[in-house]
């Protein structure tokens, strides 16, 4: 008989269990804590919203856009200073891996995999986003590869390609409606110093 050990951390989450809803309560709840230091004026809300339709790839209205702006420059900070995304690095994983528990502890066999990601599909972190093909299935992006979101599949090769247009396509159109565009594209290009450390080349 095979026995499984579990971690004093799945064991404190399991009995917790905590719904996919407080999950979400919790994440919106954060990001308006955060935003209001970086002097944002958003709800939790509109937070939660803005938070969870860039998890999925998908367009952000103008209104959820700016909210999420005061974001963009923290981020480019850290992202220039080698230590500071270190750091950064090192929390997100602690946090996925505690997000990954209590996902597994609850329930999410009714999901619906045009617009949720398939829990038993293990995505990189930054991953995550979903999108139609144009064979009209919704595929999910692992990371380094699409995988059809509802039977996990890698998706086909003649779909895979457009996919990944549509990724960088949305990607850009998030980072100029978040006004950070010419910022970013001149930091990227070297033409600009980062807000910390050098360059980004």
């Amino acid at each position: 008989m095979q026995v499984t050990q579990i971690t004093s951390l799945e064991k404190e989450t399991i009995n917790e269990a905590p719904s996919i809803k407080d999950i979400k309560a919790k994440v919106s709840q954060g990001a308006k804590r955060m935003s209001t230091k970086l002097g944002g004026k958003g709800s939790a809300s509109q937070m939660g919203k803005g938070l969870e339709k860039l998890e999925k790839g998908e367009a952000l209205p103008a209104n959820l856009a700016k909210q999420l702006a005061p974001f963009a420059k923290g981020l480019q900070a850290i992202f220039a200073d080698v230590g500071q995304l270190q750091k950064f690095q090192t929390l997100i994983a602690q946090a996925e891996k505690k997000a990954g528990v209590e996902k597994s502890a609850t329930t999410t066999t009714d999901f619906d995999p045009k617009k949720v990601p398939n829990p038993k599909i293990k995505v990189a972190p930054g991953a995550g986003q979903l999108l139609d093909g144009d064979d009209g299935q919704t595929y999910i992006w692992q990371g380094a590869q699409w995988k059809n979101n509802a039977t996990g599949a890698i998706a086909p090769k003649e779909v895979s390609p457009g996919l990944s247009t549509k990724r960088v396509t949305n990607i850009a159109k998030e980072i100029n409606k978040a006004g950070v565009g010419e910022a970013v594209k001149a930091m990227l290009t070297g033409t600009k110093a980062a807000p910390i450390g050098p360059a980004v080349r």
